[in-house]
């Protein structure tokens, strides 16, 4: 099953967009005739129970980020989908070892409930170069950033 078809239909869509007519992509999320992107919408049932109870607590913190969202909408959202979803040059799972005598790795954290990017794609990234370890954490969504227990178990982890 390719990854994409496990995207929610109307992100299929807009991920679609983005590959094939990058130039359409904030169009796309910005026109009513069809579905836009998740990210792009805003829409909070992409957002777990965990990540919402932050998002409240930061947002009495951060009344002002909905000016820098709106001045930086293309900026961020949309050249984001443009970027990470073209055609690129290169494969990236021809990467190479930036450790080429092993002395070093690279770690993927990624909590299992985060919603925006599939854990099964960061799995499969990790299976497939060997120098990527992939620390999967159960319950955990994008809210492992701020979570205060996080600077005790990093030294956890080899």
């Amino acid at each position: 099953m390719r990854l994409l078809e496990r995207e929610r239909k109307k992100d299929q869509w807009a991920l679609r967009v983005a590959h094939y007519t990058p130039w359409l992509t904030y169009w796309w999320n910005t026109q009513k005739w069809f579905p836009a992107c998740s990210v792009a919408e805003h829409t909070t049932d992409i957002i777990s129970h965990q990540d919402k109870k932050l998002m409240l607590k930061l947002s009495k913190k951060m009344e002002y980020m909905a000016h820098v969202r709106q001045q930086e909408e293309f900026e961020s959202t949309h050249r984001d989908l443009m970027i990470g979803f073209r055609t690129w040059e290169f494969d990236p799972m021809d990467l190479k070892n930036p450790f080429p005598n092993n002395e070093g790795s690279v770690h993927l954290w990624h909590g299992d409930e985060y919603a925006i990017m599939l854990v099964s794609l960061q799995r499969y990234i990790a299976q497939q170069l060997p120098w990527i370890i992939f620390v999967d954490i159960h319950l955990m969504t994008s809210s492992i950033l701020s979570a205060s227990f996080l600077s005790s178990i990093i030294p956890l982890f080899p």
